[in-house]
């Protein structure tokens, strides 16, 4: 179960702290509807003081970065004090689905990469490294994870059935595809 919080007090207007509540919300649902990953909004973390709550695994809380980024995420393997999610004021305005844009931001968080940095992606795509990544599928164009570069990626950034494929060879298939029996 991961954790997190929405730091109501670093957000500059109470409706944009309530809009990325209400996102991280359906962003997180459709990440557990994917496969076997399960997050837990403490909302009594969002009224914290401090900028990391103990009780959670990472918090979610505004930062302009003079749009240098539209939200920035966190890899399983950073340390804890960089485990955060970080968004921008040009989440507000932003020609992506906001929602996708969480939903993006989440799949770093479990431990995916950037799809368009993988062979078969347009030249035109930012490059990074490749180094210690895995494959699980085959390359995908409308991956949540690929920025809509070269041509190709989508505003939405729905999770696609190859995503779906390649989250479930990590963490299994979602919980709700299990009948629990009482013992």
């Amino acid at each position: 179960m991961l954790k997190y919080c929405v730091l109501r007090k670093t957000f500059p207007e109470r409706e944009w702290y309530e809009s990325v509540v209400e996102n991280m919300r359906r962003a997180t649902d459709d990440w557990s509807a994917a496969c076997g990953v399960q997050f837990e909004h403490v909302e009594t973390a969002d009224d914290s003081t401090s900028l990391r709550p103990p009780e959670v695994v990472f918090p979610v809380r505004h930062l302009d970065s003079g749009g240098r980024f539209i939200a920035a995420a966190f890899f399983p393997n950073d340390p804890e004090n960089r485990r955060r999610v970080f968004i921008d004021p040009s989440y507000q305005t932003t020609s992506f689905d906001r929602v996708g844009v969480l939903r993006h931001e989440l799949g770093h968080a479990i431990g995916f990469r950037h799809e368009h940095i993988r062979s078969g992606a347009p030249a035109l795509c930012p490059d990074e490294s490749t180094e210690g990544t895995v494959d699980l599928t085959q390359y995908d164009p409308q991956s949540v994870m690929h920025y809509f570069c070269g041509g190709v990626g989508a505003l939405e950034l729905d999770i696609p059935e190859l995503d779906r494929v390649g989250a479930r060879k990590v963490y299994g298939p979602p919980l709700s595809n299990f009948n629990l029996l009482a013992a």
